[in-house]
């Protein structure tokens, strides 16, 4: 599958070791291939929010819990079956 992700939107709360981040996402998906032509109808393009925790590990940080919500949904579902 060929797809485009833009991630906006990132407050942040850092207390210590550990965080939380949210954002948006916003994706959009072609079947495997054929990217984004101009003749392409066929499509999936979403929206989520993501919330995540985080904690310091040395010089990073990582995700400890992730959760993504559907906000909404606009195409053809069956562009993530690959077919």
């Amino acid at each position: 599958m060929d797809t485009s992700h833009v991630i906006s939107n990132i407050p942040t709360t850092v207390d210590d070791d550990t965080a939380n981040a949210r954002a948006y996402a916003t994706a959009q998906h072609f079947p495997p291939g054929d990217g984004p032509k101009p003749e392409r109808t066929r499509q999936a393009l979403m929206m989520n929010r993501y919330d995540a925790d985080l904690v310091r590990d040395g010089e990073t940080s990582r995700i400890r819990r992730l959760t993504v919500d559907s906000a909404w949904f606009s195409g053809d579902p069956t562009v993530f079956l690959g077919e």
